[in-house]
């Protein structure tokens, strides 16, 4: 998964948002080399990401990937006029 510059250990970046990034960052990498089209290519993508997840931690079905992207692809941007 990708590497962060800032410190997870560090009080000004929670754990939780730390995991969150580092988690969705690898998505993300995975997502660009898959390039996901279609079902079977978010399969991959799926299979790919729950591979990378450290012990402990709940795997991801394919629809709960696909909505994470989606939600994020959607997410309103600040255009830096106020």
């Amino acid at each position: 998964m990708s590497q962060l510059l800032i410190s997870p250990y560090s009080a000004r970046f929670p754990k939780l948002l730390f995991f969150f990034i580092l988690f969705v960052l690898g998505l993300f990498d995975i997502m660009e080399r898959a390039l996901p089209l279609g079902a079977e290519q978010w399969e991959q993508v799926a299979l790919e990401y729950n591979r990378a997840l450290p012990r402990g931690v709940v795997a991801r079905d394919t629809q709960a990937l696909r909505m994470k992207f989606t939600r994020l692809k959607n997410a309103k941007k600040p255009t830096g006029i106020d």
